[in-house]
């Protein structure tokens, strides 16, 4: 309770404010990023607030920061550091007519872009010729920088994407085609997750299926240099359905962990027991499911509602943390699970089934004004 105000932050930018990401640095000192039409439109907006709680003297305007690059539309939907502690910002800007993949640097001191990086400040990259989705960056051991998420081709029908900007933010052309990869499974593809392998190799999860917003969990491996990943699933693609019984349960994968032996765990939900619940999976390195972990590999987590985990952790003696939303009687909640990773415990919980309840997984560019 002594932090922010009672343990509790808002933060105003002056219009309508969505963060879709935070981080916080060696001192306890917290990012925040998103997006604000506080200007009229949708800007990138990165608040910082002291190990207190408090918005950071010395950062924009009293702690905030709005980024305008021109165009109708850009918002931040992922961010990391990098190597030397700068704050690198990936989302989408309309600023070329479409949505793109769009990434910048900032000073965690000043809030000031780095007008070095991609030579004006803002690396922008069409992946296809429609819309653009972000939803992962991270850096590589080289300092390259991966952005992942979805290129749409038609409507809503896409594949899985990924691309790789140098530390100056130009692409890596030596990385698949011109410093960009694709992955065609199905109709529809939505990456929502992205995770780098103690190789540099890279993962990217979110959903597939013939129709849209009703598939099932998605992955697809590259390797460094952005070649599929023969070791992994079906020549560098997983399919995970789970309950591969019912056709018609909807899962998808929304976040994405190593750990030190290489196995890969999956934040995901899943409506096969009547109403969505958590889901937690773990992998061997050649993508199946430990039988050792929940139930031949995978643990649910009924909250009592409709359950949707958004972000999983990894803590230091391997227990896993979940964090989502449960929708439960027309309110939405804040909703988080601790699972135990030893091999062998029993971490899948169950209650009754309910009535299915019809819903969609929305992209984070469509939840947009």
């Amino acid at each position: 309770t002594d932090w922010g105000d009672g343990g509790r932050k808002q933060i105003d930018f002056g219009g309508d404010d969505v963060a879709e990401v935070v981080l916080v640095d060696a001192d306890g000192k917290v990012f925040l990023a998103g997006y604000s039409d506080a200007s009229g439109a949708d800007e990138f907006a990165v608040a910082k607030l002291d190990a207190n709680g408090d918005l950071a003297d010395g950062f924009g305007d009293g702690g905030k920061r709005l980024y305008e690059f021109g165009g109708t539309s850009s918002a931040v939907f992922a961010a990391t550091f990098d190597g030397a502690g700068k704050v690198l910002l990936a989302g989408t800007s309309n600023v070329l007519g479409t949505y793109d993949f769009a990434v910048t640097r900032i000073d965690p001191a000043s809030s000031e872009v780095d007008a070095l990086f991609h030579d004006d400040g803002l690396a922008l990259v069409g992946v296809g010729a429609g819309t653009d989705d972000v939803n992962g960056i991270a850096v590589d051991a080289s300092g390259d920088i991966v952005v992942a998420g979805s290129m749409l081709t038609d409507g809503f029908r896409g594949d899985f994407a990924a691309i790789k900007l140098d530390a100056s933010g130009h692409l890596v052309t030596g990385f698949g085609n011109g410093g960009k990869v694709t992955r065609d499974l199905s109709e529809y593809e939505f990456g929502f997750a992205l995770a780098l392998g103690h190789d540099d190799s890279i993962v990217v999860a979110g959903q597939t299926g013939a129709q849209v917003f009703r598939g099932t969990m998605g992955l697809v491996k590259w390797t460094r240099d952005g070649v599929p990943d023969a070791t992994f699933g079906d020549g560098g693609a997983l399919v995970l359905d789970v309950d591969p019984l019912s056709a018609t349960n909807v899962d998808a994968a929304y976040d994405l962990a190593f750990d030190e032996a290489g196995y890969l765990y999956v934040a995901g939900s899943s409506d096969a027991a009547g109403d969505d619940d958590f889901v937690a999976i773990r992998l061997d390195p050649n993508g199946v499911p430990d039988p050792s972990f929940g139930a031949n590999g995978i643990a649910t987590v009924d909250l009592g509602g409709d359950d949707e985990p958004r972000g999983l952790m990894r803590g230091e003696a391997g227990e896993i943390y979940l964090a989502g939303t449960s929708r439960r009687n027309g309110n939405a909640y804040f909703a988080a699970a601790k699972l135990s990773a030893r091999s062998g415990s029993n971490t899948t919980w169950a209650r009754p089934s309910r009535s299915r309840i019809s819903r969609k997984i929305t992209p984070p560019w469509s939840r947009r004004r």
